[in-house]
């Protein structure tokens, strides 16, 4: 009888030691972000970082990120986050997300180009290391 008091303990324990930790969604190392958005200044920064996904290309700069061992996907903020490329939950990602900069719900033009360039490149990005066995190091 004291085997059933003590089973739901035994695996409420078991599922918490067995469950992946996925790393919290971050920002993208680097990128400022000006705040409030829909300001001058905040268009001056969406439009630099539009003008770089432009000139990079997606595949040679996610080679690099596998191979420092950062295996992380781009993700954009839109009505939920989205991670371009990557058809599940980004939730079961076990390496994390960083999020690429948006202006929130109420897109002006700028922001709408931009999320445009930053879905592809993050597709791009993300296809490549999803395809290369990314492993982080330790």
């Amino acid at each position: 009888m004291r085997i059933f008091s003590i089973l739901p303990c035994v695996v409420f324990a078991l599922a918490c030691a067995s469950a992946v930790r996925v790393p919290k969604p971050e920002p993208v190392p680097g990128l400022h972000e000006p705040s409030p958005a829909g300001t001058p200044e905040w268009n001056a920064f969406i439009t630099h970082v539009q003008d770089s996904l432009q000139t990079l290309d997606p595949a040679r700069e996610a080679a690099a990120a596998v191979m420092r061992g950062n295996c992380r996907l781009l993700a954009l903020q839109e009505f939920a986050l989205v991670v371009p490329g990557y058809n599940q939950y980004w939730q079961k990602y076990r390496y994390g997300v960083y999020v690429l900069p948006d202006g929130g719900e109420l897109l002006s033009s700028v922001e709408s180009n931009f999320l445009q360039v930053a879905h592809r490149y993050a597709e791009g990005f993300n296809r490549y290391i999803l395809e290369h066995s990314c492993r982080p190091r330790a």
